[in-house]
């Protein structure tokens, strides 16, 4: 989430600041759905390694997330693409509140 806090949650446990720079670079944009879909499939793994990191330090949220930087390259001559994202959060555990109570 975008947002500091989860609506209608309480965080029991914060668990550390998450800082990734990842690197993705390919020679065969034009066969990959062109540079659209590199990006989409390149946006598609940083999402899923962020949610594997945060799952693997023990949370279940990633709070304050965004992306800090995103500089795309491309050759479209030589069919290449090169592309570096920052993204940062906070990892959490959280749990609902009860808003069943009498």
């Amino acid at each position: 989430s975008t947002l500091s806090y989860i609506p209608n949650a309480t965080i029991e446990n914060y668990l550390g600041n998450i800082n990734l720079f990842l690197i993705r670079e390919s020679t065969q944009i034009k066969e990959n759905g062109g540079l659209s879909g590199f990006m989409h499939c390149f946006i598609s793994e940083m999402l899923a390694l962020s949610r594997a990191h945060v799952l693997s330090l023990g949370g279940n949220a990633l709070i304050s997330f965004k992306m800090n930087e995103c500089i795309l390259l491309d050759n479209p001559h030589r069919n290449q693409g090169q592309c570096l994202l920052n993204v940062a959060g906070d990892a959490v555990r959280f749990r609902y509140n009860n808003t069943n109570e009498h």
